[in-house]
């Protein structure tokens, strides 16, 4: 009885090892505001539904509603600085192309832009080809209040 309890103990405590390791070992990422400031010259808030972009050119296709173009410089500057306050973190398992519900657009200098959701971060070229994807997440509360807060 003594033998199993101690097997029993020991299991626990490496399970309990292993998920502080995983879980404290998941990179953070923020967005530079300076960095946003200089290069972001428009911004959309537009709204993917329930549709899931699954690669290939017809990301545009897929846009259900455009809620918001912001175009006003200052205004640029207040909406990248409430987009670098948000702390996004590497999921370790999901979907890597999974956008939906309503997303941030920024169109950068270059031409090309970056689409911010709730569980996705992805850039884009000039042509509308994907450049990267990350599997990121940040607070659904302070996504959805950044929203809340330019769509009023």
């Amino acid at each position: 009885m003594k033998k199993k309890y101690m097997v029993t103990a020991c299991l626990s405590i490496l399970m309990l090892i292993s998920t502080l390791l995983f879980t404290a070992c998941i990179p953070s990422f923020r967005y530079d505001y300076e960095e946003l400031k200089n290069e972001v010259v428009k911004i959309e808030i537009i709204d993917l539904g329930e549709n899931i972009y699954g690669g290939g050119n017809d990301f545009e296709s897929k846009i259900s509603q455009l809620l918001i173009t912001i175009e006003d410089e200052e205004v640029i500057n207040d909406v990248v600085l409430d987009i670098s306050k948000l702390v996004y973190k590497q999921l370790l398992f999901g979907d890597p192309m999974w956008h939906r519900g309503i997303c941030i657009k920024l169109y950068y200098k270059g031409g090309g832009y970056e689409i911010l959701s709730l569980y996705m971060i992805a850039r884009f070229d000039p042509a509308g080809k994907p450049v990267y994807s990350q599997f990121r997440s940040c607070s659904e509360k302070a996504f959805n209040a950044l929203i809340e807060k330019y769509l009023d």
